[in-house]
């Protein structure tokens, strides 16, 4: 049997759009994610056993979560109990006794990402020995490639943020070009700025405007995110009529459901 196709899903407003209900995919999604998104066939905590216990702000509960303890429905979240993989690193250095950790043995059901062996066949295959990976969605690429998946998905990555930009963005597009350069098929969100870039160097440098934008239509500064983004219900920017036809398509291509529908899931969140 073939393998799945992989859909890398994080945050940003695009997951909306991954093939959660295609069976031909498996949903590979940040564990930071876990308390906006649907689902997750497998979870992926690529931190350290400290930065894994810190504070979150964004969900208090997610230590629980974490460690496959009960996490009851509350009045702005839903029921979040994990029964998914958790996929994790090992041999971190030792640490401070007094500082907080979550260990991969508190983690139950968790996966240890075969690094090693990751390394190893992606040189086999033209990569440089410096290894190179500067985000969770690179290491879910990167094993995605080692586990040979015939296809690969991005929702809700774009790393156009300026301290993302500079160090996950090109280590993203990087791997995405390997992938391609291996005949795997790559799909990047259309409203993603990830191996995008409107100019055309050479051509229109003498554009008085030309301007480098993080992303392939927006100009203004980023805004603080709302719960209304996250759900669909309030647009981060406006979107031009090239890239919602691109969004169109792709919803037709992976069987996305009805806008009605989505809004109605979004009300069981």
């Amino acid at each position: 049997m073939e393998p799945k196709k992989v859909a890398i899903v994080g945050g940003g407003t695009s997951w909306v759009r991954a093939p959660w209900d295609n069976p031909e995919w498996e949903i590979w999604a940040h564990s930071s994610c876990f308390e906006g998104l649907p689902k997750g066939d497998r979870w992926f905590e690529v931190h350290r056993p400290d930065v894994r216990a810190g504070e979150k702000t964004w969900s208090p509960r997610y230590a629980d979560w974490l460690q496959g303890l009960p996490c009851p429905a509350t009045e702005t979240h839903g029921e979040r109990t994990r029964t998914s993989p958790v996929y994790v690193l090992d041999g971190f250095p030792e640490l401070k006794a007094e500082v907080p950790k979550i260990f991969n043995e508190s983690i139950p059901n968790h996966v240890v990402i075969p690094r090693a062996e990751i390394e190893k066949y992606l040189q086999s295959k033209g990569a440089v020995e410096q290894e190179y990976v500067t985000s969770t969605a690179a290491w879910m690429l990167k094993l995605a490639l080692y586990e040979r998946r015939p296809e690969i998905g991005i929702w809700g990555i774009s790393y156009d943020e300026h301290a993302e930009y500079l160090v996950q963005r090109p280590c993203m597009e990087h791997w995405i070009g390997f992938a391609r350069a291996l005949g795997t098929l790559v799909y990047v969100s259309p409203s993603a700025s990830l191996c995008r870039d409107p100019h055309i160097y050479g051509f229109d440098g003498n554009h008085k405007n030309l301007v480098h934008t993080n992303r392939p239509f927006r100009t203004a500064k980023a805004i603080p995110l709302t719960v209304g983004h996250a759900l669909g219900k309030e647009l981060i920017h406006n979107i031009p009529v090239e890239i919602q036809a691109l969004i169109d398509r792709e919803k037709t291509l992976f069987g996305i459901d009805t806008e009605q529908l989505w809004k109605d899931e979004a009300k069981k969140r």
